[in-house]
């Protein structure tokens, strides 16, 4: 929203690129983690570390006193990069590089609820994708198999005038409607 005030064009990134980029760290994460243990030595002590330590963008929100010019950048600089990004695309550090993002993306592809686009009531107003930043609502009226990653925010189905877009436990496809006729999520 910041970026629609300030007149900035956003970037969104396919989705194939993003958790592949996402997919490749972790198994850099992984084989980092497998290899040997990564240790930091300061004035303080010796302290085991990981790689994700070292692009973990949540250390940012810490307030330290850095020993050293260099700690302090290795600190604070992944959450500066993705407060940067975060004006012109989506939640960068989600799709591009966050480990529990790729876990969950796994989880609901084969999750019981979801937001689901019902084909007949869809009248194609795009209202939903003007009013959502989500890169999951333009997949979803493509209807392609493997989409990015929902949050649940709902804004997509407030935006809806039709009640087209739906969140709610994912049916069969073929069984549109359900008990009394009702329309449920396909």
């Amino acid at each position: 929203m910041l970026s629609d005030r300030l007149r900035l064009r956003r970037f969104k990134v396919p989705f194939t690129v993003t958790n592949a980029m996402r997919m490749a760290f972790f198994l850099v994460f992984i084989s980092v983690s497998v290899t040997g243990v990564l240790t930091v030595t300061t004035s303080r002590g010796t302290f085991s570390k990981s790689l994700y330590d070292y692009v973990n963008p949540f250390h940012g929100l810490e307030i330290v006193a850095p020993g050293s010019l260099l700690e302090g950048t290795i600190h604070y600089l992944p959450f500066l990069v993705v407060l940067g990004l975060s004006v012109v695309t989506y939640r960068p550090f989600c799709y591009a590089l966050c480990p529990v993002g790729l876990f969950t993306h796994w989880l609901e592809q084969i999750g019981l609820y979801r937001v689901t686009l019902l084909r007949e009531p869809c009248v194609d107003c795009d209202l939903c994708v003007k009013n959502s930043l989500c890169p999951v609502v333009p997949e979803m009226l493509k209807e392609t198999a493997l989409r990015p990653d929902c949050f649940s925010c709902n804004r997509c189905s407030t935006a809806c005038p039709k009640d087209a877009l739906v969140y709610g436990i994912r049916r069969t496809v073929g069984s549109p409607k359900g008990k009394a006729g009702k329309k449920v999520a396909a």
